[in-house]
């Protein structure tokens, strides 16, 4: 099992293919398997690696609201560029995977030869995060035995399936560790300046769908305008991308390679 360290934690991670590197982020209380499908057709034309945050799969878990926060995550990702000696990735990720990449491009611009932030949770989307986590992060802390024994009642289902083992990982095996994660984000997530991006050189392709008002689709939009490298993508819903693919992963795939393309260009 691929794993490194990072402080005193140790961070899961696979990866598969050879050629550039493309780095996947999945979104809150996941695990890589959210992004099993996007991995599995980025390998065949590129070295696919998919990162378990600390808190998250089969990383390292610790019921500490002060161990999680989107700057923490971004510099496990900056971790694991280091440990397996890449200059610059493609960094893909989705959600939560989105705001950690977020906060990493004014950290490590240099570590990023491009950005796919699909469906962050920005400004207007804040408002209704606040609404949905701090309930679910008392609820978890407050009925840990039931929510244990709907993990033990799902956990003899086969995770051959990726789309079914994506909604299986929204019952946490370990609830009060899962509302540390949740009170951790709730306590440091500050809303993002984008003005901040304004000199930033990156490619950079911004992933939204309408009519969900957590990954608001106007927040997006305003996101793309002030990446001066960004662009911006329309899915249909949220889960298109990872159920039906097939209308969207030919401008994805092309934007990967356009990244690679001017990263060697450039060098």
């Amino acid at each position: 099992m691929p794993t490194f360290s990072f402080g005193e934690d140790t961070l899961f991670f696979e990866e598969s293919g050879e050629g550039d590197p493309v780095v996947f982020l999945h979104g809150l209380l996941h695990r890589n398997w959210m992004q099993a499908r996007l991995a599995e057709r980025a390998s065949e034309n590129f070295r696919a690696i998919a990162l378990e945050f600390s808190g998250h799969g089969r990383s390292t878990s610790v019921a500490d609201p002060k161990k999680y926060s989107l700057a923490r995550f971004a510099d496990e990702v900056r971790a694991l560029l280091d440990h397996l000696e890449i200059e610059k990735a493609v960094v893909h990720g989705t959600s939560l995977g989105a705001n950690v990449l977020v906060e990493g491009l004014p950290r490590f611009p240099d570590r990023l030869a491009g950005a796919v932030i699909e469906m962050p949770v920005l400004a207007r989307g804040a408002t209704i995060a606040m609404a949905l986590f701090k309930p679910l992060a008392f609820t978890l802390d407050h009925t840990g035995p039931v929510v244990r024994a709907l993990h033990r009642l799902a956990s003899p289902i086969p995770r051959s399936n990726p789309n079914l083992a994506i909604l299986l990982d929204l019952i946490p095996a370990n609830p009060r560790q899962a509302a540390s994660v949740l009170w951790g984000l709730i306590e440091s997530t500050e809303e993002t300046d984008l003005g901040i991006f304004s000199s930033l050189d990156v490619p950079a392709l911004v992933i939204a769908h309408p009519h969900d008002p957590l990954h608001e689709f106007n927040d997006s939009v305003e996101l793309a305008a002030a990446l001066p490298r960004g662009e911006l993508l329309e899915a249909r819903s949220m889960l298109e991308l990872r159920f039906a693919p097939d209308r969207l992963w030919p401008r994805v795939e092309a934007f990967y390679q356009r990244c690679f393309e001017t990263a060697t260009g450039d060098s």
